[in-house]
Parts: C-alpha cells; structure tokens; sequence
C-alpha cells in the first residue's frame, strides 16, 4: 500500500507534531550515514517519527526535518537502501506529513 501525502494546512501539520513536541526538545538521536544529500537519520519507533538533517554543498549539516506516521519497516528499509538520498525521495518526502525543526 502506498501512503500518500495528506493535503493538510500548515496549522494541521503543527497540531500532528505537537502530540510529541514533549519528546523532541532537543532531538532524536541520530546515524550519520553516506549519502550525497542526507546528514544523518533517526527514527523514534514509539511515535513513528523520522527525523532527517540535510546537507549543505560542503557536507556539513543543515536543516532539520520531521516526518509523522513512517512505519519502522520504512526506516528499515531506509537505512539499507543503497541510496539513502534515493530512497528518501521516492518513497518518504512527498508521502508523508513533515515539519522543519532548524
């Protein structure tokens, strides 16, 4: 089954988060992984949260996502996937509720 995006409102979107907002003061813990375009990833099981900080051209860590409602399964497969980057786009960015952190 493929989850996509809901179209909700920026104040929807906020409301889904804040649920949690509690458990995520200063962060999940997150695995630095090798991609071109991905910093690190981390998953909070409980909560289903996936939490990904981007790079900049130089390498170094940039903004900060959170995506609701990923199923442990995706990350999973996630962090297998040969192409973090790849993985990401195609079956996570666009298919899932999100919030900028930083």
């Amino acid at each position: 089954m493929v989850r996509r995006k809901a179209k909700r409102s920026a104040k929807q979107r906020r409301a889904i988060f804040a649920r949690f907002a509690h458990l995520y003061k200063k962060g999940l813990k997150r695995t630095k992984v090798e991609s071109s375009n991905l910093h690190s990833i981390g998953y909070e099981p409980v909560t289903k949260v996936l939490e990904v900080r981007f790079k900049r051209k130089k390498g170094t860590g940039t903004s900060v996502y959170r995506y609701a409602g990923v199923e442990s399964k995706t990350f999973k497969k996630l962090m297998k996937a040969k192409s973090h980057g790849r993985f990401f786009h195609k079956h996570i960015r666009s298919r899932y509720d999100y919030e900028r952190v930083t």
